[in-house]
């Protein structure tokens, strides 16, 4: 092992088994976000992401969503779909009816090509006769190689195609605070895996503030924004009427953390292009999600189905320098043997 390269930390589960509730559910943090793997290691794919600073969530993956609350469904901006089979995609009527009680902005989705096409069927399976114009409204982008077909989906309205944008890299979302990146894996099917790099932490010191005898106010959030926005020159306005230049405040009072990385992978066969794009895609990220679906013993089961073993999870994890591996999407084979799957990601080391 080279000794100037820590070992894969790989998150393992307290209680990996059903519960009345359902699956245990798994959180992991990482600086301003919590991650939370709804239904556990063996349950449907589901991973709802919060930033500590705001209210919004997103979702990766859709399948059974029975255990997320209706406040949390009510505030999801994005939902990120690797592909359309059953355990990934099955939550969304729970999401549907959820999103039915409330005047919210429309909720935009992503997945492969065919994805609106998917989303579109369920909602058509439900008879709007009542609805009037007061149904949810999504905004459904079908994402190809080299372009993205934006659709409008609204409960009780025939589809709408949007516009189709050309696109030359993989950033298929951006926000001030993050911005979501995808390549294409393939699954039998095509699917989708994703990365979000989150902005730099910027804190501000409540010592300092202190002596410098300044009220905490709106103006740090103009600052945190002027900061993100790589704006220095302006000026912020303090409560006693002061104005400062964004660099003098970040000089005096900002400690900045650097931005992360969090990667979701799975359902993809163990081929050389998957390792290779996948492995670009989570180079240095800070928490990986990745599927080890079966251990090397039913390595033909994994071939047969096109998933991963947990060995070539941790390969891959590895060979991209991830911090934090977190395995999931176990074999239910597995229930009594986690151990077992365990084992054998553990001993895939650098």
């Amino acid at each position: 092992m080279n000794p100037e390269v820590s070992p894969l930390e790989i998150v393992q589960t307290d209680q990996p088994v059903r519960t009345p509730g359902g699956w245990q559910s798994l959180t992991v943090g990482a600086g301003p976000i919590s991650a939370h793997l709804v239904n556990g290691v063996f349950g449907d794919p589901l991973l709802a992401v919060k930033f500590r600073s705001r209210r919004e969530w997103l979702l990766f993956d859709l399948g059974d969503a029975a255990v997320l609350s209706r406040r949390v469904l009510h505030t999801v901006t994005d939902v990120f779909l690797t592909h359309a089979h059953f355990d990934h995609i099955c939550g969304f009527l729970h999401f549907l009816r959820a999103r039915m009680t409330g005047d919210y902005p429309p909720c935009r989705i992503y997945g492969p090509p065919g994805t609106a096409y998917h989303i579109g069927n369920l909602i058509d399976g439900i008879a709007w006769d009542r609805i009037e114009d007061a149904g949810p409204e999504f905004h459904v982008a079908d994402l190809s190689a080299g372009h993205v077909e934006w659709s409008l989906l609204k409960a009780g309205h025939p589809p709408k195609r949007l516009d189709e944008q050309s696109r030359s890299e993989d950033v298929i979302c951006a926000h001030p605070e993050y911005q979501v990146r995808c390549v294409e894996l393939d699954h039998g099917i095509p699917v989708l895996a994703y990365a979000l790099d989150y902005s730099a932490e910027i804190h501000i010191d409540r010592d300092r503030l202190a002596e410098l005898e300044v009220t905490p106010g709106n103006w740090i959030t103009d600052l945190k924004r002027l900061l993100r926005e790589g704006d220095t020159r302006s000026r912020v306005e303090l409560p006693d009427g002061v104005q400062r230049t964004v660099a003098d405040l970040r000089d005096e009072l900002v400690t900045t953390l650097p931005g992360k990385r969090l990667v979701y992978a799975t359902d993809f066969a163990d081929t050389p292009l998957n390792r290779e794009r996948l492995q670009h895609l989570a180079a240095g990220a800070d928490l990986l999600f990745c599927e080890a679906t079966f251990c090397t013993a039913d390595i033909e089961q994994a071939e047969d189905t096109r998933h991963l073993t947990a060995r070539a999870c941790a390969e891959i994890a590895v060979a991209a320098g991830v911090g934090r591996l977190v395995p999931f999407h176990f074999s239910k084979r597995y229930t009594d043997q986690v151990d077992d799957v365990y084992a054998e990601l553990l001993s895939v080391q650098v």
